[in-house]
């Protein structure tokens, strides 16, 4: 990502994450992240980074997309993904993420944004 390009941002926080760690154990619940996050690193397009910002949290920085049409694409595609992991003992489980999404356009407050990731 160049200084001052415009970019989105879409924040993944798996849903009731907590419960299902303290259900099933918190070897489960990392075997079910990496699950996920393997998923969603085989999604990601070349100039895309993903990083995980909290417990069960993720960022996506999508560099030079701001049309809304083009977002939703993604942030759907992103829920597909998320819907089901498949753990490495073969167990299903379906989750849910909420989202969140900032998109810059300036310059200004792109060069702004980058400066603070």
């Amino acid at each position: 990502m160049t200084r001052g390009e415009p970019f989105t941002l879409i924040n993944l926080d798996i849903d009731r994450f907590s419960n299902l760690r303290n259900s099933f154990g918190h070897l489960f619940a990392d075997e079910l992240l990496l699950g996920l996050v393997r998923k969603l690193q085989q999604s990601l397009g070349e100039r895309e980074h993903l990083v995980r910002v909290g417990q069960q949290a993720f960022a996506l920085v999508v560099p030079g997309v701001t049309d809304p049409r083009e977002i939703e694409r993604r942030v759907d595609a992103l829920a597909h993904l998320i819907r089901t992991v498949l753990t490495r003992s073969g167990a299903a489980v379906f989750l849910s993420a909420s989202v969140g999404i900032v998109t810059t356009r300036s310059e200004e407050h792109t060069s702004e944004l980058q400066s603070r990731l």
